[in-house]
C-alpha cells in the first residue's frame, strides 16, 4: 500500500537524496515525499488519512517536510520537485506566514518554518528554480514575512527568507549590491587609498 511505500521513499531519500550523480532519486519518489507532505496540508480531501493529517501537529509534519530539504539539495532532484502539482504550495503554507494558523504556535512550528524556508532557499539557488519560485503567486510575499522579525519565527527561518529572496528578488539583489558599493567607497580615502 501507500504507507510501505511512503516509508520506502523517505528511506531512499535519506541514503541518496542529496546524490547529484550516480543512484539518484525517481520522480516517483519524490512525488511520494511530496504526496506525503501534502496530506498535511489538503482540507479537501475526504480520505480518512488524509483528513487525520491535515489535522496533524506541526510535529508530525516536520519529520515529513525534512526529506524534502534533503532533496532539493541535489539539482538532479529540483526539477522533479518544482513539477509537482503542490509542492511549492505546500512549502508556502509550511512557512506559517498566517499569524492566525492554528499550527503556528504548536511546539515544532519555529522548526517547520526553517525546513520550508531552507527548501525554497535551496530551489531558489538553482537557475531551474528561480522562474517557477518568481512566477508563484505567493512565494516573494510569503518570504518576505518571514525574513522580517514579525514573520520570522526563529533566526535561522529569517536567515533561509533572506538568502532565498536574495537569488529571487532583483530589487532586493540590486539594493544589496548598491549597499556594498556605498560600503567599498566609504572606506576609501578621497584620493582612493584605503585607510
Amino acid at each position: 500500500g501507500s504507507g510501505l511505500a511512503e516509508y520506502s521513499a523517505g528511506a531512499t531519500v535519506a541514503l541518496i537524496g542529496r546524490n547529484e550523480g550516480g543512484l539518484t532519486l525517481s520522480q516517483h519518489t519524490v512525488d511520494m515525499v511530496l504526496n506525503s507532505f501534502h496530506d498535511f496540508w489538503d482540507t479537501t480531501s475526504t480520505h480518512w488519512r488524509v483528513m487525520r493529517s491535515a489535522k496533524a501537529p506541526v510535529k508530525s509534519i516536520v519529520g515529513k517536510a525534512q526529506p524534502i530539504v534533503d532533496m532539493v539539495i541535489a539539482d538532479a532532484n529540483k526539477p522533479f520537485v518544482l513539477e509537482h502539482d503542490t509542492a511549492i504550495d505546500d512549502l508556502v503554507k509550511g512557512l506559517l506566514v498566517d499569524h492566525s494558523h492554528p499550527r503556528r504556535t504548536q511546539d515544532g512550528a519555529g522548526q517547520l518554518q526553517e525546513i520550508c524556508a531552507l527548501a525554497l532557499q535551496n530551489l531558489a539557488l538553482s537557475d531551474v528554480g528561480k522562474g517557477p519560485l518568481r512566477s508563484h503567486s505567493s512565494v516573494i510575499v510569503s518570504l518576505r514575512a518571514v525574513a522580517s522579525a514579525e514573520g520570522g519565527m526563529t533566526e535561522k527561518a529569517r536567515q533561509y527568507a533572506s538568502g532565498a529572496l536574495f537569488e529571487l528578488d532583483e530589487v532586493a539583489r540590486q539594493k544589496a549590491k548598491e549597499a556594498a558599493a556605498a560600503a567599498k567607497a566609504a572606506a576609501q580615502t578621497d584620493d582612493g587609498e584605503a585607510l
